[in-house]
């Protein structure tokens, strides 16, 4: 694609410095695309040196303003500072966040399929020495605790 008549690099950055470094704006201004513009800042150093000059300003000129409205007790802008440039004060933005983190455990105990099941009929030693002494069928012999 040809470049329109008069497009020159000049006048490239000169619409971009125009524009604040906005390459849709410059573009618009140029009569071009915003594609055109960009591989002109792609291909040029000059023009990118231009870009990043305009938009150097343009954080300069947004400083000038705040600093006006700080120096007019904004609490906005105060605010907007301290979260901004105060982090190495301690000034710094906590969001609080919770969540509840329980989580419901089910047990599902499933008889072993070794062992006989156990008749209901029959009632289990009253004491915890008689339980440990049983014996029976799927029972373990018996065995003395105290190691005797």
């Amino acid at each position: 694609m040809a470049r329109p008549a008069g497009l020159t690099q000049d006048r490239v950055i000169r619409a971009l410095l125009v524009a604040g470094g906005n390459i849709a704006e410059a573009a618009r201004d140029l009569a071009v695309t915003r594609e055109s513009v960009d591989r002109w800042r792609q291909r040029h150093p000059r023009v990118q040196a231009a870009v990043t000059q305009a938009r150097e300003a343009r954080v300069d000129q947004a400083e000038t303003v705040l600093g006006f409205h700080l120096e007019c007790l904004n609490l906005d802008a105060a605010k907007y500072t301290l979260d901004r440039l105060g982090a190495s004060r301690g000034y710094v933005r906590q969001e609080k966040v919770s969540q509840d983190t329980s989580i419901e455990i089910r047990v599902v105990m499933v008889p072993d399929r070794e062992l006989p099941a156990e008749d209901p009929e029959v009632q289990e030693p009253g004491t915890d020495d008689e339980r440990l002494s049983r014996t029976g069928p799927g029972c373990p012999q018996e065995q003395s605790l105290t190691g005797s």
